[in-house]
């Protein structure tokens, strides 16, 4: 091959390579690309029918064109909007950082910012509500209604029955005060004293007949708090059978950490909750902020009391490892 036939080769290669090169640089647009080129000029444009003012890459906002296509990593460009509408607009974030980011908006508003502090507590029965039952009469305990602590017993319920010579003799007093009606009213009256309800002495009106049992019920719904007496057991007027209390509201003593004492007060707002009812809420406020200071924690009690309605719950949280300083009180709502 002589020096001539080489040079047209190599100019064959050239206008090849040039042919190549200049096929794709200028291959015919995508399928609604040149719609998007005209729409963005024309009421058909991306944006409510308005034009975009640019296209950014969906992973790169600073990649930008003029008109859409592919990003460098073959994705669909994004169109950015403009204020079409003629109306202000202070801040503009673009979709593609609204999207990275997880930017969410909200109505901006005036708002007191009040530290909430978090203390785990323990549920006690409501002082106020404990009913200490007694027996009037020197007796015997024939029969417990009840057996443990922790039972609950409902209005009419049978609590206990007593073997009391005294009761015994009251009643027939009251029997053979049949048609003398101060001595009847006397009787009933004594009869009042050492227990009985008018509905028990209206019973024994009707009966006509004494009962060497005499048996007491419950008047209201309680839980047995504590009992101290067994059957068989010989009692007093003295002695303690057991103790009752309510439960439409409980006290809630809580340790606070010590370095949030100071915003404890009477009548801020307090909540519970209990893991045994996940969601559920129960809210209060404080009563009282005891003066003492637990040694070893350098902990003092607050007391919330709970509102108008009864309540039941217990506040649980994160312990403080700083010590408690504060224990608070307080009744919620079981509905």
């Amino acid at each position: 091959m002589n020096t001539y036939q080489r040079w047209i080769v190599l100019i064959a290669v050239l206008m090849a390579a040039v042919v190549g090169y200049s096929l794709g640089t200028f291959r015919a647009p995508e399928p609604g690309t040149e719609a998007m080129r005209s729409g963005a000029g024309g009421g058909d444009g991306p944006c409510e029918g308005a034009p975009a003012e640019y296209w950014v890459a969906p992973m790169d906002a600073s990649y930008r064109r003029d008109g859409p296509g592919k990003s460098p990593m073959g994705m669909d460009l994004v169109p950015v909007c403009g204020g079409g509408s003629g109306q202000s607009v202070d801040v503009q974030i673009e979709p593609a950082v609204v999207q990275h980011l997880g930017i969410r908006k909200a109505v901006v508003r005036r708002e007191r910012l009040a530290p909430t502090i978090r203390a785990s507590g323990v549920v006690a029965l409501d002082a106020d509500s404990l009913n200490m039952v007694h027996s009037r009469a020197a007796g015997w305990l024939e029969q417990l209604g009840v057996s443990t602590v922790g039972e609950r017993v409902q209005p009419g319920d049978l609590l206990f029955s007593l073997f009391s010579p005294d009761l015994l003799a009251a009643e027939r007093e009251y029997l053979s005060a049949r048609g003398h009606r101060a001595l009847r009213e006397a009787a009933a009256d004594r009869l009042l004293a050492l227990g009985y309800t008018r509905a028990q002495i209206a019973a024994l009106a009707r009966r006509g007949s004494a009962r060497e049992r005499s048996d007491r019920h419950a008047q209201a719904p309680w839980v047995v708090a504590s009992l101290d007496a067994r059957p068989g057991q010989f009692v007093t007027p003295g002695s303690m059978v057991m103790t009752l209390a309510r439960l439409d509201r409980v006290w809630i003593y809580v340790d606070v950490p010590e370095r949030q004492a100071a915003r404890l007060r009477p009548g801020l707002a307090a909540a519970a909750s209990v893991q045994a009812w996940p969601g559920r809420q129960w809210t209060g406020q404080v009563d009282l902020v005891m003066p003492e200071v637990d040694a070893p924690t350098r902990g003092r009690r607050p007391d919330p009391r709970s509102p108008p309605r009864p309540a039941v719950g217990a506040p649980t949280g994160p312990c403080n490892p700083w010590g408690a300083v504060a224990s608070l009180k307080a009744g919620f709502s079981s509905s």
